[in-house]
């Protein structure tokens, strides 16, 4: 029996998914998400353009996510997972990355929520913050994120797409990296 994965179609930005009370799919729901991730990597690859020098983003939640991720090293990861905890905090109770946060890493602005390049600068920090910590919460908005991405994949502009692509990947490499490590792969 095959089944689909639901979960990375529809207008995830309009209407977020729940998760909640979300049915077992076993094996066959591993697999439609293992072949939809796959397959997502592959179009962002194939419809990637390079990036523009300096092209990084500019507003106030990408260089909090870019100033986050640097400060993912020994001495300072500390302050940085417990920055990364509550924006993984903030991100699952919308499903939304803003584009800019106050000091109690709060949005600004609840409508500024539909620029996809920040999805990707998150889904950097929390790639980033789960290599470095092993915290399940972040790879677990990380699947989530992955999940908008791929629903909204024609939206992203082209030169963001290798780094989504990227996104696509190192989820799946760490998904089956937790299955080996359980027995389960």
């Amino acid at each position: 029996m095959s089944t689909a994965y639901d979960y990375a179609a529809g207008d995830l930005l309009a209407r977020p998914h729940t998760y909640f009370y979300s049915t077992f799919g076993g094996a066959a729901l591993l697999e439609a998400w293992r072949a939809q991730r796959l397959e997502t990597a592959r179009w962002f690859d194939a419809t990637a353009t390079a990036p523009e020098p300096g092209a990084a983003p500019a507003d106030g939640a990408c260089r909090l996510f870019a100033a986050t991720a640097a400060r993912l090293v020994p001495a300072e990861s500390h302050e940085a997972l417990q920055v990364v905890a509550q924006l993984v905090q903030r991100f699952e109770v919308t499903k939304r990355v803003y584009g800019a946060y106050d000091a109690a890493l709060r949005p600004v602005d609840r409508e500024d929520f539909r620029v996809l390049v920040r999805y990707v600068a998150f889904g950097d920090l929390l790639e980033c913050a789960y290599r470095v910590s092993r915290r399940l919460p972040c790879l677990n908005a990380l699947l989530k994120l992955n999940d908008i991405l791929g629903a909204h994949r024609e939206a992203l502009p082209a030169p963001w797409r290798s780094a989504a692509a990227r996104l696509q990947r190192e989820e799946l490499h760490h998904v089956a990296a937790l299955a080996e490590a359980a027995g389960v792969a």
